[in-house]
């Protein structure tokens, strides 16, 4: 079962979903309407409204001459009904490709885990630093490819990477001359170097078994391929085409509701207007949020809390040493030892068990055997 990072949902403000109806509505900090009157498109909205309001009601001319101007509401309310669609599936889509980045990110992290207690097992006791240069190399991958996603600036993300000590200056100098697209790839490409020296260093001690070769090396390019389904997940965003028309079409039905509450004989119109002009450019601005969800915004990841924690983590799991494995192995395993065949390529089948207190192999039963074979398979 996929191991994932325990930590905090990626919102930076926690709330209570039990809460009063009246005081959630009335909550302002961290909430859309904090970016919505930050845009010039509402307040030039608001003028025109004001403008449309005042020819209509504060002049001595009279309403007669303006009827020809006057517009229906069931052309208006077929506009915002179709308007209200796009808008909602739009920011259907982009909350789905949100959460669908969020879950792929931890997978990703999740993944890092099991690959490097795999390698710990397997050649933690051939090499301790094989499986140190392992870790450095796969968690400047991961964090090279968050730091990416995040921002443009690649002088920055060398001084990065230089600084949370996962490359050295001859690494970096190395990686500057190769194309911006394949330097994930080449990190990956070592650790699975490394990882096959380590792992070739383990069989020979015979501490390992051979036919893992294979396996380790899937699991590093499924690594790979979970960093590339990644980054492939989030340049494909919604077409322009359809951003373009809901931007559009938010933008004329706001226009026509300036215009057509600016009629009204009743300020109370002008209120409405204000607060369904508010929820439309609020919903657009939280869509364009969840487009985006390495940047900066309230409802971003947190990428510095993750990868902080990630990285915590991944120390603990490398340098922690299993002082009291003795005590913490299961009996039933500690009776066991395996033994490979003459030829390091063997598989399992030519693996042999003994009972370290019955050469004969006489006491090692089925279960062990059956659980030896699924710890090492």
């Amino acid at each position: 079962m996929r191991r994932e990072p325990k930590i905090e949902i990626p919102h930076s403000f926690r709330y209570d979903p039990k809460a009063s109806y009246i005081r959630v509505a009335l909550h302002f900090r961290k909430t859309v309407l904090e970016s919505v009157i930050k845009r010039p498109t509402f307040w030039v909205m608001c003028l025109f409204h004001a403008i449309v309001k005042y020819i209509f009601s504060a002049t001595s001319l009279s309403h007669g001459v303006f009827d020809k101007w006057y517009l229906a509401w069931k052309p208006v309310s077929c506009v915002a009904a179709m308007t209200t669609f796009f808008l909602v599936f739009y920011t259907t889509e982009c909350w789905a490709r949100y959460c669908e980045l969020y879950h792929a990110s931890l997978e990703l992290m999740g993944g890092t885990y099991d690959y490097l207690l795999d390698m710990k097992v397997y050649t933690s006791r051939a090499s301790k630093e094989h499986l140190r240069l392992i870790s450095r190399y796969l968690s400047a991958s991961v964090a090279m490819l968050f730091y990416e996603l995040h921002s443009d600036s690649d002088s920055n993300k060398w001084h990065f990477l230089r600084e949370l000590g996962l490359l050295k200056q001859d690494e970096v100098d190395l990686l500057k001359l190769k194309p911006t697209t394949e330097r994930i790839t080449i990190l990956m490409g070592w650790v699975a170097s490394v990882s096959s020296e380590a792992h070739a260093q383990a069989t020979e001690l015979k501490h390992c078994a051979g036919g893992l070769r294979e396996g380790i090396m899937k699991s590093c390019w499924h690594l790979r391929s979970q960093q590339t389904q990644l980054v492939d997940d989030h340049v494909f965003t919604v077409p322009f085409p359809y951003f373009h028309l809901v931007n559009t079409m938010v933008l004329i039905n706001t226009m026509v509701w300036a215009y057509n509450f600016g009629t009204a004989p009743s300020l109370i119109w002008s209120g409405l207007f204000v607060i369904s002009t508010a929820i439309f450019l609020g919903m657009m601005e939280l869509a364009s949020c969840f487009a985006d969800p390495f940047g900066d915004d309230d409802v971003d990841f947190p990428l510095a809390h993750w990868l902080s924690a990630w990285l915590q983590q991944v120390c603990s799991l490398v340098e922690c040493e299993d002082e009291h494995f003795d005590q913490l192995y299961p009996p039933c395993l500690r009776s066991a030892q395996i033994i490979l065949g003459e030829d390091d390529e063997s598989t399992f089948n030519k693996v042999q068990y003994f009972d370290l207190d019955n050469p004969s192999g006489a006491g090692v039963t089925s279960t062990t055997r059956a659980t030896l074979g699924g710890l090492w398979g």
